[in-house]
């Protein structure tokens, strides 16, 4: 199990087979889907299958993957994660996604600062990276609230004819630091 994290509005705990028809909401989903190359979400079985993936990887601690919940609710709203290590795992991905109902409330940026204090803090990581789709200005402008810094853009070649560029960002804990909340 991974560690459960708690802020005065968001709940983070470990994902379940009970919240299989949120996360399935959640990845079936047209705009939450929208800048993310990643296939939609078609049914119950493999939102089970995904989450028996997560749990694996939660157990391993190969990832951190929390699903983000209001305080007053034990439903999923979104999730959020750390993956994608380095080998010597000083530096970590994060990744997020919310429920088009709950975006604009400040549920995901309340959930970043919990994940960067335990990622800091407990993980000693070194650095986060993220990865924002270039037209995706909602991502962004919470990564730069948070203090995420511009790193550049990469293109992606997916399974589509055309290309997804991503603009790259980062922050360290030393920028934290510096940085405001």
């Amino acid at each position: 199990m991974i560690k459960k994290l708690k802020s005065k509005r968001v709940f983070l705990r470990s994902i379940n087979d009970s919240d299989s028809e949120k996360i399935l909401e959640l990845r079936s989903d047209i705009s939450v889907n929208k800048f993310i190359d990643r296939a939609v979400m078609k049914n119950i079985d493999e939102s089970v299958e995904f989450i028996r993936m997560i749990m694996k990887g939660n157990e391993s601690s190969e990832s951190y993957y929390w699903v983000i919940s209001k305080n007053d609710v034990d439903s999923a709203i979104g999730t959020i994660c750390l993956w994608n290590f380095n080998e010597d795992r000083t530096t970590a991905e994060i990744g997020f996604e919310l429920l088009p109902a709950f975006q604009g409330f400040g549920y995901v940026s309340e959930s970043i600062d919990l994940v960067l204090d335990f990622a800091f803090n407990e993980l000693n990581l070194k650095q986060i990276t993220a990865w924002a789709h270039h037209e995706n200005s909602s991502s962004i402008k919470v990564l730069q609230k948070k203090g995420f810094h511009f790193d550049g853009e990469k293109t992606v070649d997916g399974t589509t004819v055309e290309s997804i560029t991503y603009s790259t960002y980062s922050i360290t804990r030393d920028q934290l630091k510096q940085f405001p909340k």
